[in-house]
């Protein structure tokens, strides 16, 4: 009689679970029949199971030690009882694994692999079980009040390291906007320096070095473009410049995916571009340069090997193992290159063999190129980074030593990730 009435419960539960999984577990992707008799079938047999289990081990180890078999057991059900209907995940900055659908017969050789994914990025206490992870890890490294350090970075595919800090990822996914008040910043502080700069008979280039993702998106694991990269945001701020203003600029991103089968143009561990990557992009400018200016670039004569056996991102992964075997390409140049000169202001490249003087404004990314314009101009010159947030504000003692260098081409260099850093941007009224 007892039994009877077990048996029954089992029943009634495995209807009631099978229910719930097809009106709740997938949220109405894979609703049907099929999926509600399969899911009772299953439970139905699991239950049956499980109380035969605790009814044998009853008369072989007391049924105080059964019951606490048949509670783990059972436990191991609780992340299935709410499953998650998010689509990205805003910690990991990805979209989240999709339900896998069963179309074709194809699909019934992946479905293990896709279900297991989707199982994974939505069981129930993923998010709690994620930030317990962090704080493990910034307890073990002294990391406690940098309670994101160990996120920034998103280990991709082949061993690719990827920034996740500025918003990268949802740049990636071209999901940021352009407010109307940024985007009439960042032109009408750019105009007014192509306007002082033509005003002192000088050229202005702005220049925009693409984010690593940009060019090597097919090693970034499961981030998806939500919209295409015409709707991106260094893309709408070019278009309107374009039309707009008369700044001349050039985003890189086309010229570096054509040398991609040169050599790697960034380096997997770190958030900048190669030696490689750095001398196709200022090779790129220079042939822009050379339309308004009487000179012919120089390139490079061969190449060199050489590891970058740490990157800066490697910092950001927890026990992150030298690459020792990544090879990248190094740029040999016969003609003489410029002699190096520290100043309080600028870093500065003299070679009296050239013609031309250029003054450079960047970030990070423009240190290297200046190595490679000294071996076409006289005088290469960068600002000197105050602070990344200021680099590109142009002050009233920046514009005075400019002039007084007698420049031929102010160069304004960004890298994409930091383009938001113009919208505060002003230019200084002129005495």
């Amino acid at each position: 009689m007892k039994k009877a009435i077990i048996y029954k419960i089992v029943v009634l539960f495995s209807l009631a679970a099978a229910w719930f999984i097809n009106n709740r577990l997938v949220d109405g992707q894979t609703r049907g029949v099929w999926l509600f008799v399969v899911a009772f079938i299953l439970i139905l047999i699991g239950c049956f199971l499980l109380v035969k289990a605790v009814l044998f081990l009853r008369s072989k180890i007391g049924m105080l030690n059964a019951l606490f078999v048949a509670i783990f057991f059972s436990s191991l059900l609780i992340p299935v009882m709410q499953i998650s209907k998010e689509k990205m995940s805003e910690k990991e900055n990805r979209m989240l694994a999709k339900y896998p659908q069963v179309r074709t017969s194809d699909d019934f050789y992946t479905y293990g692999n896709n279900f297991d994914l989707w199982f994974n990025d939505h069981f129930l206490g993923r998010d709690q079980l994620l930030s317990m992870h962090d704080d493990v890890l910034n307890f073990v490294r002294g990391e406690e009040n940098q309670s994101d350090f160990f996120t920034r970075a998103l280990i991709g595919k082949d061993g690719w390291l990827f920034y996740k800090g500025n918003n990268l990822m949802e740049s990636y996914a071209n999901t940021l906007a352009v407010e109307e008040n940024d985007m009439s910043a960042v032109l009408t502080y750019l105009q007014k320096v192509d306007n002082w700069c033509k005003a002192n008979g000088m050229k202005f280039y702005f220049v925009v070095c693409p984010d690593k993702n940009r060019v090597y998106g097919e090693y970034l694991s499961f981030v998806n473009k939500v919209n295409p990269d015409s709707m991106s945001r260094i893309n709408q701020i070019l278009r309107a410049m374009k039309e707009k203003t008369s700044v001349k600029s050039l985003y890189l991103l086309n010229r570096l995916l054509q040398e991609k089968n040169n050599g790697l143009l960034y380096y997997k561990n770190d958030t900048h571009w190669s030696l490689l990557g750095s001398y196709y992009g200022s090779l790129a400018l220079m042939e822009m340069m050379a339309n308004d200016m009487n000179f012919k670039p120089v390139e490079c004569d061969s190449f060199e090997t050489y590891i970058n056996a740490n990157g800066d991102l490697s910092s950001m992964i927890l026990n992150a193992k030298e690459d020792s075997v990544t090879k990248y390409k190094m740029p040999i140049f016969k003609e003489p290159m410029g002699v190096k000169v520290e100043t309080g202001l600028c870093r500065r490249l003299d070679n009296p063999s050239r013609q031309g003087k250029v003054f450079l404004v960047g970030d990070s990314y423009s240190y290297k190129m200046i190595d490679v314009l000294s071996y076409s101009f006289s005088l290469v010159e960068r600002k000197t980074e105050r602070d990344d947030e200021f680099v590109w504000q142009l002050t009233q003692e920046d514009l005075d030593f400019i002039k007084s260098q007698k420049v031929d081409a102010l160069v304004m260099e960004i890298v994409e990730r930091n383009i938001d850093k113009m919208y505060t941007c002003k230019f200084p009224i002129v005495k």
